[in-house]
């Protein structure tokens, strides 16, 4: 799947941020650079693992 969305620039000069990324409801999240379903799986296997998937072998 593949996700594209616009960017925006402000030509403000008291602006602080110079470009905005379009938001997507249920898709996107501000300042995320990942997709909600993507957040959601690490969530899942991060859980299922329990952390042991950072834990030294032994």
């Amino acid at each position: 799947m593949s996700l594209r969305v616009r960017r925006f620039v402000c030509e403000e000069e008291s602006c602080k941020r110079k470009t905005f990324a379009e938001q997507v409801p249920g898709r996107t999240r501000r300042f995320g650079g990942r997709t909600e379903r993507l957040r959601s799986t690490l969530v899942s296997v991060g859980l299922a693992l329990a952390g042991r998937a950072g834990a030294p072998p032994g």
